[in-house]
């Protein structure tokens, strides 16, 4: 019991950073892309 409830924290917490992530990679990428296209 207290190994499914440890899981479903850690699913939790991973669903509350992964768009963080996401998100963080995106605009990395694009203001990557956009260095690139000026030099």
């Amino acid at each position: 019991m207290r190994h499914k409830l440890s899981h479903f924290d850690c699913s939790h917490n991973l669903c509350h950073i992964a768009p963080q992530v996401a998100i963080e990679k995106f605009v990395f990428g694009v203001l990557h892309f956009e260095l690139h296209k000026l030099y």
